[in-house]
């Protein structure tokens, strides 16, 4: 069995032009041997590529970000609020990121949240509990 393979002989059982090849060796991506002026690339580093493309990475977990602008909140109020809201993220695991700014010239409470689509839309409904209450 052979041992070294060309670049168009890699090109050809990956299914990738001749160039591809090339550029992945040059990158490091495909670890080969200049042989003359040519490439040879050993059994063990194409069995490390098709392994590799084999095993997917797992899915980016997804991850949502929200802005919300509360108007009419004094310093109190906003007070209160970034204490429900860091009860409300303290307690289950994968809590989504939370970050209050209150501007006090205006009255105005912006909440910012990223994190999954579910714990954010929970985190949705208690600021929105919060903004109707007197």
């Amino acid at each position: 069995m052979r041992e070294l393979f060309s670049a168009e002989e890699v090109a050809e059982l990956l299914g990738l032009h001749v160039k591809t090849v090339r550029a992945h060796v040059r990158s490091g991506r495909i670890k080969a041997v200049r042989v003359g002026r040519r490439y040879r690339i050993p059994r063990s580093s194409l069995a490390a590529l098709t392994a590799e493309a084999g095993n997917p990475a797992e899915p980016a977990p997804v991850e949502v970000s929200s802005v919300v602008r509360i108007a009419g909140v004094d310093f109190f109020r906003a007070e209160r609020f970034d204490a429900l809201i860091q009860a409300a993220i303290a307690a289950p695991a994968g809590a989504p990121h939370v970050q209050t700014i209150h501007d006090r010239e205006r009255a105005t409470l912006t909440v910012v949240i990223v994190g999954t689509p579910r714990a954010t839309a929970e985190l949705l409904q208690v600021i929105e509990n919060f903004a109707e209450a007197p």
